[in-house]
């Protein structure tokens, strides 16, 4: 019995083995009984973007965007910076196909500047400025 592990680098998440050991958990055991193919897939992580959409009520609330070009779910924190105290956390859904996963969540609009910062694991993914402008 060969025990084979899978670890990824930092801005790499493992997918999944194939071959002769179809696993997706990291840890996986195979029988070696003569020649074997098994490779071990990771995907290069890409980084979340975010967009600032219309606001049915700017004056109140402005609504954001996150994408997920991943072929996987991401959880991410976010917050708005400058002064203020808002943050929240959510769920980036996994990519399908070409089409990233979308997710959408509000902040309460502040005097002076709205900008949004979104974080995987602490660390930064993308900043963008709010969107003053009222939906049509």
């Amino acid at each position: 019995m060969n025990s084979n592990l899978a670890a990824a680098n930092e801005g790499f998440t493992f997918l999944g083995w194939s071959g002769d050991l179809d696993a997706a958990t990291t840890t996986a055991s195979l029988v070696v009984s003569g020649e074997r193919d098994v490779r071990a897939h990771f995907w290069m992580n890409q980084k979340l973007k975010l967009t600032a959409l219309c606001s049915p009520n700017p004056a109140s609330y402005r609504v954001w965007q996150v994408s997920n070009p991943n072929p996987y779910a991401l959880n991410f924190t976010w917050e708005l910076y400058g002064g203020v105290t808002q943050s929240g956390q959510g769920v980036a859904p996994a990519a399908a196909g070409i089409t990233p996963g979308m997710v959408t969540f509000q902040t309460q609009t502040e005097n002076g500047a709205n900008t949004a910062r979104i974080f995987v694991n602490s660390k930064l993914q993308d900043t963008a400025p709010s969107n003053a402008t009222p939906c049509p």
